[in-house]
């Protein structure tokens, strides 16, 4: 690290500040007085307050006499080590700096609870101290506002899609595999390939190499693969939506194993012969316990991000101790083309296309300026967060030949990975004898769902005619009872199949429904009211289609006859 020469120093109010390398951090006149101004001139109620710069911790303490219960105050001091040694910060709550690696442990939660309400305040000549240090924390958090937004939008908008193939996908997964039973099973190399405009300069390297590794394909990747003759040992599929499931519905794939989540469209598994298997995605980490019960399997959790390729790497990871290669991960606009061709997605973008996604350039495979956006830009960074979580024991490279810069992945050409690597057939068979278990347990315990539902939605059909009765305020009577209700459900929730489709009610509620400043009495009723019936409203909606499903799949197992409803 720089040195840097710190020094305290007295001021005409006595109190102390600190001069580094000539920089004053507070006023040489009045330190709180200064404090004092730049905490009201930032401060907002119910924000996040990111402060750079710690200093003396007047404006830190400035803010702390104004916070409320619904703010938070957090403080990056690119200094902590110094300042520690030398007695000046006294707050327990400050980080040195924000990176890729712990954005999301610091600002993660915060994120959702703040609905990306955040203030960053740079304390006075630290952005001229540490400006590399500044724009770091501007790009990190900006990053993060726009992944977070991704992923909100996300839930919101497939939260009944992914609630119709959870429901489908158990139906399958009762006759499928744990991905856990080939955990570690192969030692060689893997070569994951995504749809990315760079793929077909790799596909030759493939197809020569083709029996001497393991080649993993990233969800529609399928078709430019297909097409040019190969089929994957492994498909990853994760998207719910009807188009992943127009890239499949004409093949008939007689190599391929599949590895699904939970969230991909159900149909898909009718294209592929061989054994598949199944995982849970971290997103939906608290279905776990759920999930376990219901198929009575242990399930591992999967890390992953925005794109079908994140899993892919943190499959192929849990799959082998062999080095991983990626191909065709451009995530960048490569040659002004969206996918590689033959991708049924693929397309040349126009400007207008350029201006709708947002593009921006960056850093290139080839230290180059590279056209991407944030959607891109999100699997990037879920990639380079990945190598931690996932630690590999073996080489991880990123031969992609175009596109981003991947950080923590070398970047070396393929051939060189294959002239590495690929010296011998891989011997793979991940076709497990038949499993015959029939689907008697989950018919049963799918039956029980169906009376935890029909429970559920009395209880919200009670809440609402309670709150109609409620014209200008609520009696203590009825609070009593809406929180039976509430009380009630909460444990009936916990045992149901909602979790991807009760996400997305909870967060717009939440969000939609904010006090106001100087509420009267009315306006508090008013805004409660509406915020309770739209909840019950919502909640019934969704419970009464998740019941739906539900039956839906107790009529697919009675019609296949594969359960004795005797027992």
């Amino acid at each position: 690290m720089k040195d840097y020469d710190i020094k305290i120093i007295g001021t005409k109010t006595n109190e102390p500040t600190l001069m580094i390398n000539n920089y004053l951090l507070h006023s040489k006149y009045n330190p709180v007085k200064e404090a004092e101004q730049i905490a009201t001139n930032h401060y907002k109620s119910k924000y996040l307050h990111i402060v750079f710069g710690y200093g003396m911790g007047y404006i830190v303490n400035a803010l702390k006499n104004k916070i409320d219960d619904q703010s938070k105050i957090i403080i990056v001091e690119p200094l902590m080590s110094q300042l520690n040694e030398m007695n000046i910060i006294t707050d327990n709550y400050v980080v040195e700096n924000i990176t890729r690696d712990n954005i999301s442990s610091i600002l993660g939660i915060q994120l959702n609870r703040f609905n990306r309400k955040i203030v960053v305040l740079c304390s006075p000549n630290y952005d001229k101290l540490f400006p590399k240090e500044y724009k770091n924390l501007l790009e990190q958090v900006n990053n993060s506002l726009h992944v977070n937004l991704i992923h909100e939008n996300t839930l919101r908008y497939f939260g009944e899609t992914w609630q119709k193939n959870y429901l489908n996908n158990l139906y399958s997964a009762a006759k499928d595999y744990s991905l856990d039973v080939i955990k570690k099973q192969f030692s060689c190399p893997v070569v994951i390939a995504s749809g990315g405009p760079s793929l077909l300069k790799q596909i030759p390297l493939i197809k020569e190499n083709r029996e001497k590794i393991l080649l993993v394909c990233a969800g529609s990747t399928i078709n430019t693969l297909v097409s040019n003759g190969i089929e994957p040992d492994i498909v990853i599929s994760i998207d719910g939506l009807d188009n992943n499931f127009n890239h499949f519905k004409n093949l008939n794939l007689k190599k391929s194993n599949l590895i699904y989540s939970f969230t991909n469209h159900f149909e898909i598994r009718k294209s592929f012969k061989n054994s598949s298997f199944f995982f849970i995605s971290n997103e939906f980490e608290n279905s776990k316990k759920h999930i376990d019960f219901t198929l009575n399997r242990n399930i591992p959790i999967v890390y992953g991000g925005g794109s079908v390729a994140n899993y892919a790497f943190s499959i192929a990871s849990y799959i082998t101790s062999g080095p991983i290669a990626l191909v065709g991960q451009d995530l960048a606009y490569t040659d002004n083309k969206t996918h590689a061709e033959n991708n049924n997605n693929y397309k040349i973008i126009t400007d207008d296309y350029k201006k709708e996604r947002k593009m921006f350039t960056t850093r290139g495979y080839y230290d180059d300026e590279v056209l991407t956006d944030y959607a891109f830009y999100s699997m990037k960074d879920s990639f380079e967060r990945l190598t931690s979580i996932v630690n590999h024991e073996s080489p991880i490279y990123n031969c992609t030949e175009g596109g981003v810069s991947i950080e923590n992945f070398e970047q070396i050409p393929f051939k060189n990975f294959c002239d590495k690597y690929a010296f011998r057939r891989v011997e793979r068979n991940l076709n497990l004898k038949n499993n015959l278990e029939k689907r008697n347990d989950l018919y049963n315990k799918l039956i029980i769902e169906v009376d935890n539902y029909n429970v559920i939605i009395s209880l919200l059909e009670k809440a609402l005619k309670i709150l109609e009765k409620s014209n200008s305020e609520f009696s203590n009577k009825s609070l009593i009872r809406l929180a039976e209700i509430d009380k009630k459900n909460e444990l009936l929730f916990s045992q149901v199949s909602m979790s991807t489709i009760l996400s997305p009610i909870t967060v717009d509620i939440l969000r939609k429904f904010e006090p106001t400043e100087n509420e009267d009495k009315k306006e508090r009723f008013l805004r409660i009211f509406n915020q309770n019936k739209e909840l019950y409203s919502r909640l019934l909606e969704a419970s009464n289609l998740s019941k739906k499903y539900t039956l839906e799949i107790i009529g697919k197992i009675l019609k296949s006859k594969e359960v004795d409803t005797d027992v």
